[in-house]
C-alpha cells in the first residue's frame, strides 16, 4: 500500500510541476516583400 501511495504523490508532483515552455522570436524581414513575410508568418503560426 505505502508503495502505491509513494508512486501516486510522486505522479502528481511530476504533473503539477511540468511547465509549458513557450520561445517568442522577433524577425526583422530584410529584402523581404511584405506579402512573402506574412505567408512565412503564417506558416509559423499555422505550426502550432
Amino acid at each position: 500500500m505505502k508503495r502505491y501511495l509513494k508512486l501516486l504523490i510522486l505522479t502528481i508532483t511530476t504533473s503539477l510541476s511540468a511547465q509549458l515552455t513557450v520561445a517568442v522570436l522577433d524577425f526583422e524581414g530584410i529584402g523581404v516583400s511584405d506579402d512573402e513575410a506574412r505567408a512565412l508568418s503564417g506558416r509559423i503560426i499555422n505550426l502550432t
